[in-house]
């Protein structure tokens, strides 16, 4: 049975009080799908598709699946299918699998096996809105 979780909170920690906001906390594994505006941060494990408006993949974080969105900042691990237009590989990121992007920055070290496709125009994520 395929299970979904959504996480959305406004004004968590230091972040503006007009952030939607979602983690995945170290020593978790979410299996489903997250989709949201704002900001979702993995520091565990995500197996499934993530739709948000910026995510970002910490160092010994691992996302299993789809990412969609507009900003991804990763130092961790994805095998999948992603689509976004901004994206930053820090030096430690593990890509396996595929990337479109608009505008990408590579740091020395960043390991990428897979497709990487540059989209001219912008990707939009579809993100699903239920109550958000």
């Amino acid at each position: 049975m395929e299970q979904t979780s959504e996480c959305s909170t406004k004004g968590t920690g230091a972040l503006s009080a007009n952030v939607d906001f979602c983690h995945v906390g170290s020593g978790f594994r979410l299996v489903g799908t997250i989709s949201g505006t704002g900001l979702c941060v993995i520091d565990g494990l995500m197996d499934g598709t993530l739709n948000a408006d910026m995510v970002k993949i910490n160092h010994g974080a691992t996302v299993i699946g789809e990412i969609n969105c507009t900003k991804l900042d990763a130092a961790g691990g994805v095998q999948g299918e992603i689509k976004t237009g901004e994206v930053l590989l820090r030096s430690s990121a593990v890509i396996n699998g595929s990337l479109s992007y608009k505008t990408i920055v590579i740091e020395k070290g960043a390991k990428i096996d897979g497709d990487i496709k540059y989209e001219s125009s912008s990707v939009d994520h579809e993100t699903e809105h239920d109550g958000l």
